[in-house]
């Protein structure tokens, strides 16, 4: 069931945001997550979802069955990989994301021991700000 069906969002839900975006004329989209949501987009673009980039912030493994480092593989488009340098969550699984992503990417390592969107809401600000310029600069190449 797709997740407007169970009143969950899900990885389909992507393509729903996606499609109306190209269809307006959009050249460019970029998808992407925090925690669980980082695992959605990842997912969706092994699934084909049309995007020009994605942004990953504290992804964890096993999303629908998949370990990370498989679908990390197969996403070609460019790629942010962003994780609290301390966070526990993600900390063990960083290390193999970085050596199984393909080029292009970019690896932010963020003085933080907070996870996913808990970055940006209670964290140290600097080290939002550190995120917010780093998901700026690498919009910018895409």
């Amino acid at each position: 069931m797709l997740g407007r069906e169970t009143g969950d969002i899900g990885w389909e839900d992507l393509t729903f945001a996606v499609e109306p975006l190209r269809a307006r004329g959009a050249s460019r989209v970029v998808v992407g997550g925090a925690s669980l949501g980082a695992m959605e987009s990842l997912y969706a673009l092994t699934r084909g979802l049309d995007a020009d980039g994605r942004i990953w912030l504290s992804g964890a493994d096993l999303y629908g069955g998949v370990p990370v480092n498989d679908q990390v593989r197969a996403v070609r488009v460019p790629k942010l990989l962003a994780t609290g340098e301390f966070d526990s969550d993600a900390v063990e699984l960083r290390p193999a994301v970085e050596h199984a992503a393909s080029p292009p990417k970019h690896v932010v390592l963020l003085d933080t021991g907070e996870h996913g969107t808990n970055i940006l809401e209670f964290g140290d600000p600097a080290v939002a700000d550190v995120f917010r310029r780093s998901v700026l600069d690498f919009l910018a190449t895409i």
